[in-house]
């Protein structure tokens, strides 16, 4: 396989290095978090050998495009070979760097188009104007924001490619809830109301689609109510404008770069195996508060909801 990783299973024990880390995660750290942090510890070794398969492919790309890397390798280039792994910085250097490139203007007319042919309805919000639908096949809105996902479109996407995405999407019933041109991105994010399901993933792969995820969500006790609320974008929560840990380094040590990792994923509540997605669901109300409602999405979308979790990554 191209790029110095080999295609196959692993039964490598887990680095040492990567051992030591996880062995100094304090008890009050979410379980749940600790097993997915022991996998992507799995992974790491996978891709420190080499080797390489789904998930390792899916967890390279995600941290790759992650935004702690590529502001790093923006403002400090000359600690970026030393704050990374070699997988890392041999990924991020083939990337196109299209982080700060405006969106074309034929793409915006095209996107404003799609927006006037399927009735879209228009909303200014601070991060951006978002587009509502009623009769573009989206599924009905659920009841809480934990059921919700969304997908970015690369800025390097033509018109005919944005227009292509969304129409075969519609044709299959699949049209997005709601779309965005963000504000401090310049890039268009599609959003649905619903569980991802196994023939919309399809659908996004078979697209050239695959930088999907959710963004990252608490349940908060609002004294009258118990709600879902928004904490930070999926790609705020990698590094986008907000808390981000500092990675850098004057000499590369896997361990240390592993800890800092999981400090910036259990901040944000991300998952360290996969960090496209969340970890769990932190909560700030009392168990018996919290409606069915969203208990039930909080299931569908496989997440554990944990009560009044500590974010900070302890010794």
């Amino acid at each position: 396989m191209e790029n110095g990783l080999r295609e196959e299973k692993s039964d490598l024990e887990i680095d040492g290095a990567y051992r030591d880390v996880l062995a100094e995660i304090g008890p009050e750290v979410p379980k749940v978090f600790l097993q997915q942090a022991e996998q992507a510890a799995k992974i790491f070794t996978m891709l420190d050998a080499g080797l390489i398969n789904r998930d390792s492919q899916l967890l390279l790309e995600t941290i790759s495009k992650a935004s702690f890397v590529g502001t790093l390798k923006a403002r400090n280039p000359e600690k970026f070979p030393n704050s990374f792994p070699v997988w890392i910085i041999e990924a991020r250097n083939r990337m196109q760097e299209d982080i700060n490139l405006p969106i074309s203007e034929a793409v915006i007319q095209t996107y404003d188009k799609w927006v006037i042919e399927n009735n879209g309805v228009p909303r200014s919000e601070s991060t951006g104007v978002y587009v509502d639908y009623s009769k573009a096949g989206n599924e009905s809105v659920p009841r809480s924001l934990l059921s919700s996902f969304k997908c970015y479109l690369s800025k390097t996407n033509t018109p005919d490619k944005i227009v292509n995405i969304l129409y075969s999407l519609k044709q299959q019933g699949l049209h997005p809830s709601t779309t965005k041109l963000s504000k401090d991105t310049d890039q268009l994010v599609l959003y649905w109301a619903t569980p991802p399901n196994e023939k919309l993933i399809s659908m996004l792969n078979s697209l050239g689609v695959n930088d999907i995820g959710q963004d990252s969500f608490r349940i908060v006790d609002n004294s009258d109510k118990v709600t879902v609320r928004a904490a930070a974008s999926r790609n705020r929560s990698l590094g986008q404008g907000q808390k981000v840990v500092d990675f850098r380094q004057d000499s590369f040590d896997k361990g240390k770069f592993f800890r800092k990792y999981l400090e910036q994923c259990l901040y944000w509540w991300r998952n360290p195996a996969d960090p496209r997605w969340m970890a769990y669901v932190p909560c700030e109300a009392l168990p018996e508060n919290v409606p069915d409602d969203i208990r039930r999405d909080a299931i569908e979308m496989g997440l554990e909801i944990v009560y009044n979790p500590t974010n900070k990554f302890s010794v």
